[in-house]
């Protein structure tokens, strides 16, 4: 059988052919082709890594850290803003439990605080709390909470060759942290509330900090047994200041000489001088143009690092200066009374805390005068359980005024 010989194409069919072959491959590598571009722009962008819990893309030139912050904050929001609705199931859906009722006030409108708004809480309470920042802390799972502490070490001696070779041994004593209950009160606007959406976390996080962490500074420097005992209530190390100097005002850098002196040196590694800002500012004008200049050898005052109250003011002889409201202030100046103190907090202060904090709200009744009903607001009240003790007393020193 003779072979069929193969047809001819003219140039223009042949380019026919090749036009429809080529359109044909192209409509199918196409597809895969744009898919792969768009998912290299997506990776790029960091829009591949999907929030799966929470249902959020990351945004475009936000770190992660930045992101976890925000939607931190916007759960924050949206549970003060469910309690404030007394919408449970709102938190339950957005933290994926329904334990957050409170067994003891739940008809109250009380309700358990999230773990993980409890932990931002916390957070934010240590842009505020001097106490609470340089305690030494520990978790409470229980009211009461006893930390072992060493009350005497070992010692030992010289002995000839073939003496008798001493014995001891450490001797330990008991610190018992007992929680109490602190409490923080935002009044807001109703219509505040239903207007804004998550920002309204930022003013309430900041609110409820504020009043925790100055409860918390109050008794940490002036408790006196109701609830806690704090280091002016406490006999720790002592320097009275010289006849005459009755008041605040006479604070000098000699006596502060005299404070560093009475510690001893094994807690001076970490020790810092706490008073209030008038009496730091006073002691600064006291001393400008001395022989003392070392007051002011790190002067923070005016650092773009100082951010939050809980950032030394300066340094005095080497040793850094935080300033509280909670101590007395030039105002409150009187004789035969402690208002300064230098003294090591990791060592000498412990701070339990129990984390059973709850929310609370009404929108009747009256706080701090103020008819919630009459005036459309609400109350809101965070409250904590804490414990505070001044484990070491001779981590401390005081100073005191004159008797006359």
């Amino acid at each position: 059988m003779a072979d069929t010989a193969p047809t001819q194409l003219s140039v223009e069919e042949l380019q026919a052919k090749m036009a429809e072959a080529f359109s044909k491959e192209l409509k199918t590598s196409l597809p895969e082709v744009v898919k792969e571009q768009v998912d290299a722009a997506v990776k790029a962008a960091g829009m591949d890594k999907i929030d799966v819990k929470h249902g959020m893309v990351p945004m475009i030139g936000v770190s992660e850290a930045d992101q976890e912050l925000m939607t931190k904050r916007a759960r924050v929001g949206q549970f003060f803003k469910a309690v404030f609705r007394k919408d449970m199931g709102a938190v339950a859906k957005l933290f994926g439990t329904k334990a957050y009722m409170n067994e003891t006030t739940g008809s109250e409108g009380g309700y358990l605080v999230p773990e993980e708004v409890a932990a931002e809480l916390a957070r934010v309470q240590l842009d505020y709390g001097l106490i609470r920042k340089l305690a030494r802390h520990f978790k409470m799972k229980r009211e009461k909470f006893n930390v072992p502490s060493l009350a005497g070490s070992v010692t030992a001696e010289w002995v000839d060759e073939a003496g008798e070779k001493p014995t001891t041994n450490p001797t330990f004593g008991n610190i018992l942290l007992e929680a109490n209950t602190a409490a923080g009160i935002a009044i807001t606007s109703n219509q505040l509330f239903e207007d804004t959406d998550i920002s309204i976390a930022d003013m309430l996080l900041q609110l409820f900090a504020e009043s925790l962490a100055q409860l918390e500074d109050d008794q940490g420097f002036n408790g006196t047994g109701t609830p806690f005992t704090g280091i002016f209530g406490t006999s720790t190390g002592l320097v009275n200041m010289g006849s005459g100097d009755t008041d605040f005002a006479d604070i000098s850098v000699n006596y502060a000489l005299d404070m560093i002196a009475a510690l001893p040196s094994s807690l001076l590694n970490g020790a810092v001088f706490t008073m209030h800002r008038s009496v730091w500012n006073t002691l600064l004008k006291a001393t400008e143009g001395s022989i003392h200049m070392l007051a002011l050898s790190q002067n923070l005052l005016t650092s773009e690092k100082v951010t939050t109250t809980v950032t030394p003011v300066g340094t005095l002889i080497g040793y850094p200066v935080y300033a509280n409201d909670a101590i007395p202030s030039i105002a409150d100046t009187a004789v035969s009374t402690k208002f300064a103190a230098f003294g090591n907090f990791g060592k000498g202060f412990y701070f339990g805390d129990r984390d059973d904090q709850t929310a609370k709200t009404t929108d009747s009744g009256t706080v701090d005068g103020v008819s919630m009903f009459e005036t459309n607001q609400t109350a809101t009240r965070v409250e904590e359980r804490v414990a505070l003790a001044v484990a070491l007393p001779t981590a401390f020193v005081a100073l005191k005024t004159a008797s006359a």
